[in-house]
């Protein structure tokens, strides 16, 4: 389970102790996952070895929840924020949707 937040941080969650996975060496050394502005919308692949995240500033980002690592950032995915994000089946490409025009 991940929560992306109005502050821009995306923290991976034990949610059966309702608790922060601290097992994650990132997370229990405060180098968390984040956006600049707020997350808006977060997109499991089917493996879910990948996480995409977009933003109100239009930036999509695609994470490694194990790692931390953001393997890919798209610093202008949309002119406004990126309302919803979903994985292809093959977990190549990833679809956005936004508000914006």
């Amino acid at each position: 389970l991940v929560s992306g937040s109005i502050d821009g941080f995306l923290e991976v969650w034990d949610f059966e102790r309702g608790k922060l996975r601290l097992d994650l060496p990132y997370q229990e050394s405060d180098q968390l996952m984040m956006h600049d502005a707020a997350v808006l919308s977060l997109g499991f692949s089917r493996d879910s070895e990948l996480l995409a995240s977009g933003s109100q500033d239009g930036v999509l980002k695609v994470w490694r929840p194990r790692t931390g690592q953001c393997v890919r950032r798209f610093p202008k995915a949309h002119a406004g924020g990126v309302t919803c994000v979903a994985f292809a089946r093959d977990g190549l490409s990833v679809a956005t949707g936004s508000f914006d025009a």
